[in-house]
């Protein structure tokens, strides 16, 4: 029952008050005459029976005919046009909160599921991942090549391979004060973990063909051996 209908009044089913809602704000408008001639054009079709004064939802249809002269029936339908947006939006919103969503000022969906766990600590650091600094093509070739044996060969390869070219410069980054020493260290720990010697021939200290097989990698290079 509406909100202000009289305690009484029979309200007609949904497949009648679309009608007799239209029909009432037009007479309103009109007046009486546009109802008579309403009723006479319409006298066949038994959605108007309202409009007869034996009728059971007659009484209903004076009432909203005087609510839709008064404007109550005008307010009445601005608040519940409304309130249906409204009720639509607050469905949205519990949507959007259940998929962990929300729409930026510009009604973009931004967010989702997944963020609905915070991490408090920092990720961990990418393993795999080190920037090289700015080096020419053989520079960069001689470090990794050297980073690839001494991950393959230890420490002990490393400090005979330092001893060995103290005196060349190309070697400098095997300086614990070099620039380049943490680069170099970081990818031994690198190639170390994933040890993929496709190019690479497994030599072992104790080998008679260890140097000789360091310096045809290196000779490989452009170097001097």
């Amino acid at each position: 029952m509406d909100a202000e209908t009289p305690i009484g009044i029979i309200i007609p089913p949904s497949n009648i008050r679309p009608i007799l809602d239209k029909t009432a704000s037009f007479v309103a408008k009109n007046g009486p005459d546009f109802e008579n001639r309403i009723r006479k054009n319409e006298s066949a079709n038994i959605k108007f029976n309202f409009l007869k004064d034996d009728d059971p939802y007659n009484s209903f249809y004076r009432h909203r005919v005087a609510a839709f002269k008064s404007g109550e029936a005008q307010e009445e339908a601005k608040k519940k046009a409304e309130e249906e947006v409204q009720a639509k939006q607050d469905e949205e919103k519990k949507q959007l909160e259940a998929e962990n969503l929300e729409k930026d000022g510009d009604g973009n969906l931004i967010g989702g599921a997944k963020q609905s766990f915070v991490p408090s600590d920092p990720p961990p650091k990418y393993e795999f991942i080190n920037e090289p600094p700015t080096l020419n093509a053989r520079e960069l070739d001689t470090i990794l090549l050297t980073a690839q044996f001494v991950a393959k060969n230890g420490k002990s390869f490393l400090t005979e391979l330092m001893h060995r070219e103290a005196k060349n410069y190309h070697f400098d980054f095997l300086r614990p004060q070099h620039s380049l020493f943490p680069f170099f260290t970081g990818m031994v720990e690198q190639y170390g973990v994933v040890r993929k010697w496709t190019a690479v021939p497994k030599i072992s200290k104790n080998d008679k063909g260890f140097e000789r097989g360091l310096d045809a990698k290196f000779e490989k290079l452009g170097f001097k051996v």
